[in-house]
């Protein structure tokens, strides 16, 4: 199950820009998974809620996932048709060229983080 490699990849990922902006906890994310991927929406939300239960950071984390279709590009007459997840190098459904390119599909994106602000601490009130 690679979705639990991904999970501790993309925790390490926001704790790491957490720390950078001076974030306190992080509360929400939204990534988007191309189909390529072949990353499980169902079971990635709940492999990061597990690993993130364990950092202060990042505990109550709400997973949001997109997922991407795979998009390809005609190199002879510029079409953009979706394909699906066996049509490798799929022939341009317009022209019937097999020079086609890849442009969508096939990518990890970490579209928003949204974090509390740090309360910063005053000292003794008096």
């Amino acid at each position: 199950m690679h979705e639990y490699s991904f999970a501790l990849e993309l925790v390490r990922l926001l704790r790491e820009i957490a720390e950078r902006y001076g974030a306190g906890r992080i509360t929400r994310a939204r990534v988007r998974v191309g189909k390529l991927k072949q990353i499980v929406p169902s079971l990635l939300v709940p492999c990061v809620e597990v690993v993130a239960a364990e950092d202060p950071l990042l505990r109550g984390l709400v997973l949001e996932v997109e997922e991407e279709e795979i998009v390809y590009r005609c190199a002879d007459c510029g079409l953009e048709f979706n394909a699906s997840l066996g049509d490798l190098r799929a022939a341009c459904p317009r022209c019937g060229s097999g020079s086609t390119e890849l442009v969508a599909g096939d990518e990890v994106t970490l579209i928003c983080v949204e974090a509390e602000e740090v309360e910063e601490d005053t000292g003794p009130q008096g």
